[in-house]
């Protein structure tokens, strides 16, 4: 009799050969799974700490000092590589194409994938992955703000400076017009 319970995965005794080896694979697909998902888990919590001071940062003085344009660039990058691991290249959520054609164990799989809580831990790892992408993106948007801002002032020196040479310009005429009459 297979079970899985406190931890403690227990197979058929009966079984021998291919069945046994079958029942064995199912627990390992589900475990291999889970394994999947705890690397993405603890890439996306590391990716949470690199940033978690970063709103408090915003609140205080309004911008983010310490994260340049490039710096935000590259989190959105990170980001984007755990997404594409979870959704293109990862089958977390898929049955094994193993069950496909032998499917007597797929039940004892779909206990061990339940157990492990992969449904559950998808779940939450795509809520925590939505929420650090809506990070970025304020974060991305409040460096562009600043570059903008820079821009704009950097536009008001060039006016003010091409105003001060037209001033200068039409003195120089105009005393060049009175000494040339004296």
């Amino acid at each position: 009799h297979r079970s899985v319970k406190g931890d403690v995965i227990t197979l058929s005794s009966g079984k021998k050969g291919e069945d046994a080896v079958h029942e064995k694979l199912a627990a390992t697909l589900a475990l291999a799974q889970s394994l999947k998902l705890s690397v993405l888990e603890t890439r996306l919590l590391k990716q949470f700490e690199e940033v978690k001071h970063l709103p408090k940062e915003l609140a205080k003085h309004g911008q983010i000092a310490s994260l340049s344009r490039k710096g935000v660039q590259k989190l959105l990058g990170r980001l984007f590589i755990t997404h594409t691991d979870l959704t293109l290249t990862s089958d977390l959520l898929d049955t094994p194409e193993f069950f496909w054609e032998e499917d007597a164990n797929l039940p004892f799989y779909k206990t061990m994938f339940s157990y492990l809580e992969i449904p559950k831990r998808t779940a939450t790892f795509n809520k925590r992955k939505d929420v650090l992408h809506e990070l970025y993106e304020v974060i991305r948007d409040s460096k562009e703000s600043q570059y903008s801002d820079r821009l704009e002032w950097i536009i008001i020196w060039l006016i003010l400076v091409e105003v001060i040479l037209e001033l200068v310009q039409i003195l120089v005429g105009y005393f060049q017009y009175f000494h040339y009459d004296d």
